[in-house]
């Protein structure tokens, strides 16, 4: 059969003749490929950028990762999508047995390999894979809209990441299909304005306006876009690094900006276009005991904007401007209230003088030192650090 693969470490890809898979192994299916996506990720992969080197010891592989099709095989022992299914194939395979795998926390897998780039992908007219990467189709949506699936999850995973409200201003930078997924996302949100810049892209920009974008920007034209901050959350969608500092240029004061886009190489980040209170911010996933961690800096305290009216109002009151140290959380799950907390850390300065009055004595956590070299290693932390414990309960949507 035809495949399209990366067969050495430099630029370029070949179309080369390939043997069909013969039979799938134990856990595994054979998927008949009806549509595949050329993603940016290809066009990084084809030109051999430094990002994508990691690639090397897996050469030559099939290239494509955003793909559906049918089982036209399978083992018959394995749990899954049965013979002839319509599939969309998730093309991320963690390894099943390291301590991420095993807590239930596939996406953290440091050992994953990826469909398309480190094992064979869809750009053939089979391909083996395994059965637990296998989503079923819902019945009546064409399989070949399967292949946008991929896709359009990047979308939904970065409105989930902006934490978006509803009422609130988006800007979309790169009308492409990431953009056009985020568009999407934001407008079942119920994002007031959605807005998508392109430069030079015509056609995109039409597509994104039959959508139901608010408004499209061509950038290509002189003063097509002033420089108000205006936008409550920025998703950059384009792959080019003069795009993040435009973006963090455009966000309102505390506004959020979200880089979905495919880079060629590390990206400088100007903090000083950067507003004041301006989000950095992780999504985090549970296993499914709602347990997780991860691995950040010790918070300090720090001083809130006391400017203007605000400062002259702590000036009357005789109060500082400062709030002690602590980490924001904000929880979501299907079927339940979503969660805005915050955990102050015991022996921070400000608890008792918190300037927005937000400490409560259920909300202080204490740190604990560890000083254990082989927990260290497994978290990827100095030895010793200082570790938090803590429990919180989301409360069930009212029927």
């Amino acid at each position: 059969m035809l495949a399209c693969r990366k067969i050495a470490p430099e630029a370029g890809l070949v179309l080369a003749e390939v043997p069909e898979p013969k039979s799938p192994g134990p856990g595994e299916v054979i998927v008949a490929v009806a549509a595949a996506g050329l993603c940016g990720t290809d066009m990084h992969v084809a030109e051999w950028h430094p990002s994508y080197r990691f690639m090397a010891p897996s050469l030559p592989v099939t290239i494509g990762h955003e793909f559906a099709g049918w089982i036209v095989a399978r083992d018959p022992d394995a749990d899954g999508p049965p013979l002839g299914a319509a599939v969309v194939v998730m093309p991320g395979v963690p390894c099943g047995t390291c301590a991420a795998c095993t807590s239930q926390r596939p996406d953290d897998c440091g050992r994953r390999t990826s469909l398309g780039l480190t094992r064979d992908g869809g750009f053939a007219a089979r391909v083996r894979v395994p059965i637990t990467q296998c989503l079923p189709l819902p019945r009546g949506v064409p399989v070949d809209l399967g292949a946008l699936v991929e896709p359009l999850s990047i979308g939904v995973t970065a409105v989930d990441a902006g934490d978006l409200s509803p009422g609130e201003n988006v800007l979309i930078l790169g009308p492409g299909t990431i953009g056009q997924s985020i568009a999407l996302a934001a407008l079942d949100r119920g994002a007031t304005r959605v807005v998508v810049a392109g430069r030079d892209d015509a056609s995109r920009l039409a597509l994104c306006r039959s959508l139901g974008v608010h408004v499209t920007i061509d950038l290509a034209e002189p003063d097509a876009v002033s420089d108000e901050r205006d936008f409550d959350v920025v998703f950059e969608a384009t792959g080019s690094a003069s795009a993040v500092t435009w973006g963090l240029a455009r966000l309102r004061e505390r506004g959020r900006m979200i880089v979905s886009g495919i880079h060629a190489a590390p990206v400088p980040i100007d903090l000083t276009a950067m507003g004041n209170g301006t989000n950095l911010r992780g999504v985090l996933r549970s296993d499914r005991d709602g347990a997780f961690w991860f691995r950040t800096a010790r918070p300090c305290p720090y001083l809130i904007p006391d400017d203007g009216t605000v400062g002259q109002l702590l000036g009357a009151l005789g109060r500082h401007p400062y709030r002690p140290a602590h980490i924001h959380f904000i929880f979501s799950a299907p079927g339940y209230e979503k969660l805005v907390t915050q955990i102050f850390i015991d022996n921070s300065p400000y608890l008792d003088s918190d300037v927005v009055f937000g400490v409560k004595a259920d909300l202080i956590g204490h740190l604990t030192q560890v000083d254990d070299a082989k927990a260290a290693k497994h978290y990827g932390s100095a030895n010793p650090f200082l570790t938090l414990d803590w429990k919180f309960v989301l409360s069930r949507v009212s029927p």
